[in-house]
């Protein structure tokens, strides 16, 4: 879930003024796509995230997929299903109580954007080991989920990147589960 500190839209929010970014604003209404999903973490992730926060553990668990359609099909994308462990588990961020993602704050995102987990810099981008395959957004809370143009502008998108962070994903994947 990409969360964007810098672009401003209009929005009524309980507690912050109506020009913040849309993740913020969604934070605030505690309304997150961070809440609707569990985010998935490579080995790579883990180390990233470390390293800026100088956290040993605590941020990330072992968990099952709460939504079935999380497993891939395996025609689709054969090197997803290779995350889950031998009883279906898999490394994902931990959550607050509140359910919101461990790094999640009152403005959205608390790490920075090249520290974030690859799957939240994707999203809302579609993707399997071939490339980008579209946009979706599912899980984000906002109305603006229903024209992908106009989120993927909001959340300063940028397409270039996002196919950069999925080979990365790819990469990271391929690297541990061979």
């Amino acid at each position: 879930m990409r969360r964007s500190g810098n672009r401003s839209v209009g929005f009524e929010s309980k507690n912050r003024t109506s020009t913040q970014s849309l993740c913020a604003r969604c934070a605030d209404l505690g309304l997150t796509c961070c809440q609707r999903s569990q985010i998935f973490l490579t080995l790579g992730d883990i180390r990233r995230i470390r390293k800026a926060t100088g956290l040993d553990s605590g941020f990330f668990r072992r968990a099952t997929p709460s939504q079935p359609e999380y497993l891939a099909d395996p025609e689709v994308d054969p090197l997803w299903n290779r995350i889950f462990g031998l009883d279906g588990d898999r490394r994902i961020l931990a959550s607050q109580s509140s359910g919101d993602c461990f790094f999640l704050g009152c403005a959205g995102c608390r790490l920075s954007l090249p520290i974030r987990p690859l799957v939240c810099r994707l999203y809302p981008y579609e993707y399997n080991p071939s490339g980008i395959t579209g946009v979706s957004g599912q899980y984000c809370p906002s109305p603006e989920r229903d024209a992908p143009a106009l989120l993927l502008a909001l959340l300063a998108m940028n397409r270039e990147a996002a196919e950069t962070w999925r080979r990365i994903l790819y990469l990271e994947i391929q690297e541990e589960f061979p």
